[in-house]
């Protein structure tokens, strides 16, 4: 459960730092990018412990979650829009 959990706020935390830039030397890149390695691995580690109807309510939880943050203006809708789609065509 604590990686289910892990796993939807990481996508948050993701999409709500999306526009944020970081700049390393001379290379700029979004913040949100540093949370997918985590996100892939919480979500490999949700496959191995439950099933794909699990894996799958998952998903659909952290998008319904990033929707919710972004109808309270805290997460653009674009990022939660391009996120979900992202989420389901990696499945």
């Amino acid at each position: 459960m604590r990686f289910i959990i892990l796993y939807i706020l990481a996508i948050l935390a993701a999409n709500l730092t999306a526009d944020d830039i970081l700049t390393v030397w001379a290379l700029q890149f979004s913040l949100g990018t540093l949370f997918f390695g985590v996100i892939f691995t919480l979500r490999d580690l949700i496959h191995r412990q439950y099933d794909k109807t699990v894996v799958y309510a998952t998903i659909l939880a952290a998008v319904g979650v990033n929707v919710i943050a972004a109808a309270a203006s805290f997460a653009s809708p674009r990022i939660i829009a391009a996120s979900a789609i992202a989420l389901f065509l990696s499945e």
